[in-house]
């Protein structure tokens, strides 16, 4: 079969595109030809992306769908239709996952794949290839006879040995096409030729604002060490790629992997540098682990902390104990890794005393940076699921309709107005990033294009508009 890759054109903050490597190499494995070509580097409208690739000969276009590029999507997908009717148009990634036949409905996709996608991907094109019915891979949303149809009731593919996937088809996303993006605001990186990498799938964590088990079903899969640092090498020896992003979900989540890949790091010389944007569970992080982290080359760590409040850790689900996490900061910083906090305002049912507590919390525990989200209900999370009254059934498919078709948005905040929320955001900001300590941090390095970086990162533009509503919590609907 041959199959073109679209990555939708709308984001304002360019996403590495990992998932379509791996489902390349992975592919390609089976004998099918793989394109690639992605709008988002452009920031192509979908009329100058048929403009631009002609879909002519192909036997599938597949596309990764999130949360906010669906309308960009639901448009590409209606004009390649008017002008390649052979084509067939599947679908998956987070949005799909989370929101099952509505979201493919919405889009108009032919089928949908919800869950982890190479096996599924790889079983339907044999099938479709060979003429054969599909209705027994797990996982699938599709229409026949005018009538959508899904196996989203059966279990979903997984796959338990990560080590038997080849590396991802770098060669299909060329690493140089995406150096610009590795810019990071507030902690520079080291080199210019930087690359990401997956070295797990999946998180076993139940965080109400997560929707990632919608994906991965609260289980963790590895790569083995040595897996992960023959990656490193490829990328370092073929692409002279000298930093790493690393961008899982519990990259320290075993302590020994995370030494054995450190160890590996060191015995082979690769003398690269590495950091871990996502964030990490702090818990996980003692003298041993960080020594090793960093004399493989760590430079910095991000720790999802969510709140300052016990009592919003709780009603969140992360179960993080606050009382360590000034301990755990002083062990990286000690091991010269610096640390950034992530944090949220804006919860539901969250109380102003509630957001003050984390508040003084950010100020006073000592992280190097720090970032704050506004709170934002993500399709297939637990607290999404409270705001469109997942529970009640014909409630829950009306709203969903409306949020898809009409962007009908459910104000989910109880105590809080939005201004308020901004409002402290805004002036945490600058009572922490102007602290002595983290200003000159700041300051002894940064250049123009750092500045820019700033500037035009979403979470500070919106910090800065004149007024807020609602909407502006929600990831974004309308490109």
């Amino acid at each position: 079969m041959r199959v073109c890759f679209v990555k939708s054109g709308d984001r304002e903050w360019i996403s590495y595109p990992m998932q379509y490597a791996s489902l390349s190499s992975f592919l390609k494995q089976k004998n099918h030809e793989i394109y690639f070509y992605d709008a988002s580097l452009r920031k192509e409208s979908p009329e100058q992306v048929l403009n631009n690739i002609n879909l002519d000969g192909f036997d599938v276009l597949g596309i990764s769908v999130y949360t906010g590029s669906q309308n960009w999507i639901k448009q590409f997908i209606y004009l390649v239709k008017q002008q390649f009717q052979n084509v067939k148009i599947i679908v998956g990634g987070p949005h799909i996952s989370s929101l099952g036949t509505d979201a493919v409905e919405h889009i108009d996709a032919d089928i949908g794949i919800a869950g982890e996608g190479e096996l599924p991907l790889a079983e339907l094109l044999d099938r479709i290839e060979k003429n054969q019915k599909f209705d027994d891979i797990p996982g699938l949303i599709w229409k026949e006879d005018n009538i959508w149809k899904h196996t989203l009731n059966l279990p979903f593919y997984r796959i338990t040995d990560l080590d038997t996937l080849p590396f991802p088809d770098y060669d299909l996303i060329r690493p140089d096409n995406y150096f610009n993006i590795f810019r990071g605001a507030t902690v520079p990186r080291k080199k210019e030729r930087c690359a990401v990498i997956f070295t797990s799938r999946g998180c076993p964590y139940a965080c109400t604002f997560c929707a990632t088990n919608c994906t991965w079903s609260r289980k963790i899969t590895y790569y083995s060490a040595k897996r992960v640092v023959d990656e490193i090498e490829l990328l370092k020896n073929k692409y002279n790629i000298e930093e790493i992003w690393i961008s899982d979900d519990n990259f320290t989540f075993s302590k020994k992997r995370t030494i054995d890949i450190c160890k590996l790091i060191l015995e082979k010389q690769l003398n690269i540098y590495f950091r871990l944007p996502n964030g990490i569970r702090i818990e996980t992080i003692d003298n041993e682990v960080a020594s090793w982290m960093r004399k493989a080359g760590c430079y910095m760590v991000g720790i999802g902390v969510e709140t300052g409040s016990e009592t919003m850790m709780k009603n969140i689900k992360k179960n993080l104990d606050l009382k360590i996490i000034k301990e755990k900061i002083k062990i990286l910083q000690k091991n010269k890794i610096l640390v950034s906090g992530f944090f949220i305002y804006g919860f539901p049912n969250e109380t102003y005393e509630q957001l003050l507590e984390t508040k003084n919390f950010i100020l006073k525990t000592g992280f190097d940076r720090m970032q704050i989200s506004i709170f934002n209900p993500y399709p297939g999370s637990e607290e999404f699921d409270k705001i469109f009254l997942k529970d009640n059934f014909n409630d829950y498919k009306i709203k969903i309709k409306e949020y898809l078709y009409e962007e009908k948005l459910q104000d989910f905040l109880k105590n809080l107005n939005i201004e308020i929320i901004y409002k402290e955001a805004k002036e945490t900001y600058f009572k922490f990033y102007t602290q002595p300590k983290v200003l000159f941090s700041l300051l002894v390095n940064i250049n123009w294009q750092q500045i820019k970086d700033i500037l035009r990162h979403p979470i500070f533009k919106s910090l800065f508009r004149k007024k807020h509503n609602i909407k502006d919590t929600y990831v974004k609907l309308n490109p």
